[in-house]
């Protein structure tokens, strides 16, 4: 009995170590500053066209409405560029040196995914000049999901578990 008490606590410290390490990272995650680009507007167009993309319009607003409780909210979302590149159309955002996978920029690419489906994502590193093709895929439920974040949780308390039975055979 005072097994399965170790290795229920181990259990429970596992997962909030998991938590409390995954809370602590969310917290330094970078934020994005508003920078001016050293590159000009024309440098980045070139750097689209040489890459075969043609422009096909420039700070695109593009409007969102924003429901809270039964209150709209109008606003936009500003896209730096429209792209074409074989009969395919981009939304081009410009930052300056991102980290595509930091929280905030993830999340201004989700917001320009969400609201116009028919484009693909297209990221400028004004930074390194260089081109970023973005795209979001969702973890299905029964597997990418149990894999993230059930067989670590599930590996910590087997190892916490282990410990516990050589302490209790005294072992270790």
């Amino acid at each position: 009995m005072a097994l399965l008490a170790v290795f229920i606590a181990g259990t429970i410290i596992g997962i909030l170590a998991v938590l409390i390490i995954n809370r602590s990272y969310l917290n330094k995650s970078n934020v994005l500053q508003a920078e001016a680009s050293p590159f000009t507007e024309a440098e980045i167009i070139k750097l689209l066209n040489d890459n075969g993309y043609k422009i096909t319009g420039r700070r695109k607003q593009l409007p969102i409405i924003t429901m809270v409780g039964d209150k709209s909210h109008f606003g936009n979302v500003i896209v730096d560029f429209e792209a074409e590149k074989n009969n395919k159309k981009y939304l081009v955002k410009v930052l300056e040196n991102p980290e595509p996978t930091d929280l905030l920029t993830r999340q201004q690419m989700v917001e320009l995914a969400y609201i116009s489906k028919s484009h693909s994502l297209l990221l400028v590193n004004a930074g390194k000049k260089e081109l970023l093709n973005i795209s979001f895929k969702l973890p299905s439920m029964e597997k990418d999901l149990f894999l993230a974040l059930f067989l670590p949780i599930f590996i910590i308390s087997v190892v916490i578990g282990i410990i516990a039975i050589l302490i209790q055979l005294k072992l270790f």
